[in-house]
């Protein structure tokens, strides 16, 4: 879908945001040839950091960035929680707090909702895996559509 100029635009996530460049972030890896196999790239000129955990709603995120020609197109912070209480408490904030920058989600489903943005648009998943509970955030630049797939 096409980005709409009338919805808001994605929000920062720490230092990071849409369509910024890389150059002078400190902090970042490029993900190991193992880990591209489980994270493939699909874009020509892309890239795959891992950047340091950042402090977002108070909870410490994984973070890893998507990169093509030198810019952000991908942040996805991601938090893994043990206790169904902690991550009910999470998903309560981290929803409450895109509602407040975005608006109601465009889509929602059990565990998914997205927003369409002016930039791109914003995921937040919440699921249950073999190592606890997870919650994902994605925010994803429209750029995207113009970049060369592999």
């Amino acid at each position: 879908m096409a980005s709409d100029l009338s919805n808001p635009a994605s929000f920062a996530i720490g230092p990071y945001e849409l369509d910024m460049l890389i150059v002078g972030l400190e902090g970042l890896v490029e993900i190991t040839p193992v880990e591209y196999k489980m994270l493939p790239k699909t874009f020509k000129g892309e890239k795959i950091f891992k950047a340091p955990d950042v402090s977002f709603l108070g909870f410490s995120w994984n973070m890893a960035l998507g990169v093509v020609e030198g810019k952000i197109y991908k942040i996805s912070p991601s938090l893994m929680l043990q206790g169904k209480s902690q991550v009910e408490e999470a998903a309560v904030k981290v929803l409450a707090y895109c509602k407040s920058e975005l608006g109601e989600p465009a889509q929602q489903q059990t565990g998914s909702f997205m927003w369409h943005t002016s930039d791109g648009n914003v995921i937040l998943e919440n699921l249950e895996t073999s190592f606890g509970f997870v919650i994902n955030l994605f925010s994803t630049s429209g750029a995207v559509r113009s970049y060369k797939p592999l």
